[in-house]
């Protein structure tokens, strides 16, 4: 868990990146990152071809970058 830092995401976007980066999909319920940078975060994603997937409440189903989700 990062705090978010409102400027530029702090932490959690480049944990976020640094794995996207990686080839690794990622699921975040981290809202700061995403907020920030969601364009780049989910046209980074879709470069590496992986799923990048968030969920914005603490229960529910996952959200996705992608069309078709599940989590």
């Amino acid at each position: 868990m990062t705090p978010t830092n409102i400027v530029d995401g702090g932490m959690g976007y480049r944990h976020i990146r640094a794995a996207l980066n990686a080839g690794r999909h990622v699921a975040t319920s981290n809202k700061g990152p995403l907020a920030l940078r969601f364009r780049e975060l989910t046209e980074l994603a879709a470069r590496n071809r992986v799923h990048l997937r968030y969920e914005p409440r603490s229960a529910g189903p996952c959200r996705s970058s992608t069309s078709r989700a599940s989590c």
